[in-house]
């Protein structure tokens, strides 16, 4: 990248693709050459990432199956499940894969081949390549409005020495979860989940997450080699010529993909050379149009000074007519001014008045407080009148009422009073009829009585208890409750405490440690990429906050909740190899930004800032290169502002219309922005200021803050310690309050049980029944005394009512005599008043009629100025910026008259226009401008000829680089190819080799079988498959399908029916020979689909190998929902 581009530029290329540099400086060269041309057409290319890859990786050479098999089972790329719902004969399935080998097994229409295509669907492939149908709508099951389709792909960490191949982990975690929805009305749509089964958001564009994430785990769901569908399986089983395989291969390999867009360059610069030779063809005409207009502008020069002449009397007449025109303006000023003394004149006057007027004001106001005082004392007393009235009333119809209820409780009295006489006559009737009865029974009776009156006693003790102890336990449970609430903020105080100590230890730490600041591990760390330094390309940069200076303590806090802490501990690291190093120093825990170290600063212009406001880019000074470009493309610091104030930070924050900004930054860290019409704020973090330079202020302003939290939680337990102790006093008491409560009730009880049988003792015998009389007697009697208690009391009411009664006629005639007062005074000065008001009408007519005068000149003499105005900005400003047209410098005012300059230049403008018809209308400026144009044009035809010769020649230079690639590329792809198919046939003790004809596109295959022998005993030679039997051919091709994918590296192989035209034994050698090769390569994953039955053959035990057994869908609403599996030990 050129210095001339900003840091918004620099991240739109990062966006927009990744550069491959596994290639020479020449290759790179040639492709941005194809760029090049590709823009100048307006035609796509294609980027030939996936070859670029399989370059890399056909360097390598074979790889013995005991080091394959030393590695576990893959952890990141491999399939997990794959769950669908209403696809094809599926109504609900879900499948689960093995880590390494997967054979499925089942009859026709059990679903083998539709799982393929569910995969074929969900990883991005069209309807079209899964050959089951034209659109992805025919893969819904009949009568259903949509399918479902859900992909599991791993996505676990690596163990420990292994590169860390994980696709974003921190979004994902460990699965990445593809969910693909197909409805028949062509509304599909596609999302990822994460591990969890959780939507991931963000995702704005689907399909193309998609495509990086299988170019990541190297998925090509295009790729026979990778997916072989049931079609494409007898296909390749039944290739017989040479130009087939040939074909297949450069398929499979994408090398005729890396050719097309070759030849593409190439035609696209043939195309760019003849449009060059047309453009010269043209030079000769444009030469000689030139001409021309260079003599017509020699000719023209000769009229310069007749021009220049007329141009000078011109600006001459331009500015006398303004010396004229303010002339007049000058005069009318002056009537203006003469205008204005005399109303300032008259101003005097009403400021006179107007003071005179301000003081009879002021005394009617004064005058109009006091009778307003007075007025409210006269109401106060009125109302004090009007409650006493009130009052009296009230009384008065107490009085009235307490005389009738004294007289109706006598005649209560006298009732009851006769009612006792009463009863007492008739209760000794009836003693003596029953004098018969014997001392014994009367002593009972007297027992009874004695007993219910101890019973009542104990049950009011026993209920005095019972409420105390309830108040006790509401009591317990207020403190239990405080103590609770004391309990977590002792807990919270604690918590508090023990991050300050933290803080604190941090802080003190930082004062003799730079880097500590950014991370505990910061100078470990350091320190192991210094000793290991010969091992990178270039040595990281880092951490990023070291390299930072803040202009102005101030914003530190600002700038670090900006940047965040895990960016100013992040390192730069320059390619990925370095990345793998350090990854491996740091036992992956350091942050790391891949970019350039040793690329030029960014360059960054005005345009690519808030205008006029200071950014963080602004208050920074960054001593690294490489630091600056990763904070302008990762923490966009040109595009975040600083301010100190509440209301500035709103009238930035919340303007939509301002450029380049992003959000707005307070000093103690808020900060906020407008997003969708919707206003955003957030609070600043409080923290430890890690880009302060001195952090002594900081361990204070901690050690303050430790030393008052310690105060606080010694407070707070000390209150929870007396609490408790209260607490514990009101169990004590409620203990002894229970104890007593319990001998009550137990005494209650035994008196109750003697009662009733003193009672059932008394009812058995007939016995006078004196308790009733008794009670009625009693009851008359306590009636009467409540009556006399009641008369007593009215009685006594009346007695006060009469004095409260007699006070208040007093005061009611107080305050009759106080209002009178008030009232005379409050007269005395309304008459003051209203004098005073008579004298104010008077000064304000004076007032009224100068004010009328003072308006009318100021009317006038505005009238007057307004003309002015109008005059000066209609006209002689016009007139003034005319003549500034004409003449910016301001000339001296001719001895004529501006009408005696004007005819002079209109006489010369007369020759000059004569000299204009000769040469057809055309201008001085004229002439000059067409030849100056022209010429314009031919010197920028020159210079983009010539570049576009230069760009012409890079451009064939650098096709002529990719060209010889792509054949060394093709090479070694060849070479690979045929040793892995010669490895692979030798499992069976066969030999094998792939022939490639380059020139006539040509790949024949030649075999020796194990069992065809010659004559002498040698192993016999075949070029020609079709001279071997079905079986033998089907394997030799298997082995050719297998080395092609191992040039490929394929993380993911799909092999459907592949054994359909093999007989017995071949099938049986075919799946030995896939099994052993496959759990050799335990990092890869296998999926082999058959409808025959599987060969009996050893599998061994363990998860490698995965054996699951299709049966037949239900074909009604009922979903087949799980699978019959088997493992190898359960055959």
């Amino acid at each position: 990248m050129s210095q001339g581009h900003s840091g918004v530029e620099m991240r739109e290329r990062k966006a927009s693709g990744v550069c491959d540099t596994s290639g020479s400086e020449e290759d790179v060269e040639a492709d941005e050459s194809v760029t090049a041309v590709n823009d100048e057409n307006r035609a796509p290319t294609k980027s030939p990432t996936r070859v670029n890859a399989v370059i890399e990786r056909s360097r390598r050479s074979l790889v013995g199956m005991e080091q394959w098999a030393s590695r576990g089972f893959a952890q990141t790329g491999i399939l997990e499940s794959i769950r669908v719902e209403n696809f094809m004969c599926h109504r609900l399935f879900e499948f689960k894969f093995g880590p390494n080998v997967n054979i499925v097994n089942g009859n026709n229409g059990s679903g083998k081949s539709a799982i393929v295509a569910a995969l074929q669907l969900g990883l991005g492939a069209s309807a079209k390549q899964t050959e089951r149908g034209r659109s992805t709508s025919d893969c819904i099951m009949h009568g259903e409005s949509y399918a479902m389709i859900q992909i599991r792909i791993r996505n676990r960490p690596p163990a420990a020495g292994f590169v860390d191949n994980r696709y974003r982990p921190e979004v994902f975690g460990d699965a990445v979860v593809i969910e693909k929805r197909i409805s028949r009305d062509g509304a599909n749509s596609l999302k990822f989940l994460d591990s969890k089964n959780r939507k991931i958001q963000g995702i704005e564009r689907p399909k193309d997450e998609l495509v990086r994430l299988l170019d990541h785990f190297n998925i090509q769901v295009d790729n026979p080699v990778s997916i072989l569908t049931q079609q494409r399986s007898k296909q390749f089983l039944t290739l017989g010529k040479p130009t087939d395989f040939y074909r297949f291969f450069m398929t499979s390999t994408h090398l005729d993909t890396w050719l097309r867009d070759i030849d593409d360059a190439e035609t696209y610069a043939r195309q760019m050379s003849e449009r060059i030779r047309q453009k010269e063809s043209l030079v000769p005409e444009i030469e000689k149009g030139l001409q021309k207009l260079r003599d017509r502008f020699e000719a023209s020069q000769e009229m310069v000074g007749l021009r220049d002449r007329i141009e000078h009397l011109k600006n001459l007449y331009a500015w006398t007519h303004i010396a004229e025109l303010e002339d007049e303006l000058t005069s009318k000023w002056a009537a203006i001014d003469a205008d204005r003394e005399k109303l300032a004149r008259f101003q005097l006057d009403l400021s006179r008045l107007r003071e005179t007027l301000e003081s009879r004001q002021r005394n009617a106001s004064t005058k109009n407080t006091e009778i307003d005082s007075f007025q409210e004392a006269v109401n106060e007393k009125q109302r004090q009148l009007k409650d006493i009235q009130e009052s009296v009333r009230t009384s008065k119809r107490e009085l009235a009422q307490l005389t009738l209820s004294i007289q109706s409780a006598k005649k209560l009295m006298d009732s009851a009073l006769k009612q006792v006489e009463s009863l007492e006559r008739g209760a000794e009737e009836e003693k003596r009829k029953f004098h018969d009865l014997d001392n014994e029974r009367v002593a009972m009776q007297a027992s009874l009585n004695g007993l219910l009156a101890e019973q009542e006693g104990t049950r009011a003790a026993l209920k005095e208890l019972e409420n105390d102890e309830r108040q006790a336990e509401i009591q317990l449970v207020r403190f239990h409750r405080e103590i609770e609430e004391i309990e977590r903020h002792i807990y919270s105080i604690e918590g508090r405490t023990r991050n300050l100590n933290v803080e604190l230890k941090d802080l003190r730490g930082m004062t003799g440690n730079d880097v500590r600041r950014f991370g505990s591990q910061v100078a470990l760390l350091l320190d192991s990429i210094r000793a290991n330094e010969s091992r990178f390309h270039h040595q990281p940069v880092g951490p990023i906050g070291q390299y930072l200076k803040v202009k102005d303590g101030k914003w530190c806090r600002a700038i670090q909740s900006c940047l965040r802490a895990n960016l100013l501990g992040t390192f730069i690291v320059h390619d990925s190899h370095d990345e793998r190093i350090l990854r491996e120093l740091s036992n992956n825990t350091a942050r790391m930004i891949t970019t350039r170290v040793d690329a030029p600063r960014y360059q960054v212009g005005n345009s690519a800032k808030p205008e006029g406001m200071l950014t963080i880019l602004d208050a920074i000074v960054i001593s690294e290169s490489s630091i600056f470009n990763a904070l302008l493309d990762h923490g966009e610091i040109e595009r975040n502002v600083l301010v100190d104030s509440r209301s500035e930070f709103e009238r930035i924050a919340y303007e939509e219309d301002i450029q380049n900004l992003k959000a707005v930054w307070l000093p103690d860290g808020a900060h906020g922005y407008s997003k969708f019409g919707s206003r955003v704020f957030r609070a600043g973090r409080k923290e430890t200021l890690v880009l302060q330079e001195d952090f002594s202020a900081s361990i204070r302003e901690k050690e303050e803050e430790l030393q008052g939290s310690t105060n606080e939680l010694d407070q707070t337990k000390r209150k929870k310690r007396a609490i408790e102790h209260e607490r514990e006093s009101f169990c004590n008491s409620r203990t002894s309050k229970r104890r007593a409560r319990e001998s009550l009730r137990n005494q209650d009880r035994a008196k109750s049980e003697e009662i009733r049988r003193i009672q059932i003792q008394l009812e058995a015998e007939a016995r006078f029944d004196a308790t009733e009389w008794e009670t009625r007697i009693a009851s008359s009697k306590q009636e009467f005394t409540l009556r006399n208690e009641e008369r007593e009391g009215l009685e006594q009411s009346e007695a006060m009512l009469k004095e409260k009664l007699h006070a208040l006629e007093g005061e009611k005639t107080k305050i009759k005599e106080a209002g009178t007062e008030v009232a005379l005074k409050m007269q005395a000065v309304a008459d003051e008043w209203t004098e005073a008001q008579k004298e104010l009408k008077e000064v304000s007519a004076q007032l009224k009629t100068l004010e009328t005068r003072i308006g009318d000149m100021e009317g006038k003499i505005g009238r007057f100025i307004l003309e002015a105005q109008e005059f000066d900005s209609a006209i002689v400003q016009n007139e003034t910026e005319n003549a500034k047209k004409l003449c910016p410098e301001r000339l001296e005012r001719a001895p004529s008259s501006a009408s005696h300059v004007k005819a002079e230049f209109m006489g010369l403008e007369k020759r000059l226009q004569q000299h204009r018809d000769l040469n057809h209308g055309l201008s001085l400026e004229d002439i000059e401008r067409s030849y100056l144009e022209a010429k314009r044009k031919k010197d920028l035809n020159d210079r983009d000829m010539s570049s576009c010769k230069d760009f012409l020649l890079r451009v064939q230079h650098g096709n002529i680089a990719r060209r010889k690639r792509w054949k060394l590329c093709r090479k070694l792809l060849q070479k690979n190819a045929s040793d892995w198919f010669a490895h692979f046939m030798a499992k069976r003790r066969n030999e094998g080799s792939l022939n490639f004809d380059n020139d006539a596109g040509e790949l024949s295959l030649s075999v020796k079988m194990a069992h065809h022998r010659n004559g002498n005993g040698e192993l016999e030679l075949t070029t020609d498959l079709r001279s071997l039997s079905g079986g033998e051919r089907s394997f030799t091709t298997l082995a050719f399908m297998l080395a092609l994918g191992e040039i490929e590296s394929l993380s993911l192989r799909i092999m459907d029916e592949f054994d359909v035209f093999m007989d017995e034994a071949h099938r049986r050698a075919s799946y030995e020979t896939l099994i052993d090769v496959a759990k050799g390569m335990r990092d890869r994953q296998f999926i082999f689909i058959t409808p025959l039955e599987l060969p009996r053959i050893a599998l061994g035990a363990g998860e490698a190998i995965k054996v699951q057994k299709l049966n037949p869908p239900e074909r009604n609403p009922a979903a087949q929902t799980r699978l019959d599996e088997f493992m190898n030990g359960s055959r």
